[in-house]
């Protein structure tokens, strides 16, 4: 069984977009708890951005850190999610 959590990003208007971390230890994609520890520090870095602004600062960071991919891809998927929804792309 691999563990993982869902990463929610809400806009200002209520939209919600969803994406999942699933580290892969064995890889060398750390733990869900790196993951955790990790969102617990970037998150607050994303309030108050734009999607394009919130993008930049993900490509900014370290995906080599432990966490830090899993994370990347959960954040990732949710602000394409939010991108279709703002663009009215089922």
């Amino acid at each position: 069984m691999r563990a993982g959590a869902v990463v929610r990003l809400t806009l200002a208007d209520g939209r919600v977009g969803l994406g999942e971390a699933s580290p892969l230890p064995a890889f060398g994609g750390g733990t869900l708890d790196d993951t955790l520890a990790v969102l617990a520090q970037f998150a607050p870095l994303l309030v108050g951005h734009s999607l394009a602004e919130a993008a930049a600062l993900l490509d900014q960071q370290d995906m080599a850190a432990p966490g830090m991919s899993a994370l990347g891809c959960a954040i990732d998927t949710a602000l394409l999610d939010l991108d279709a929804q703002v663009a009215c792309v089922p």
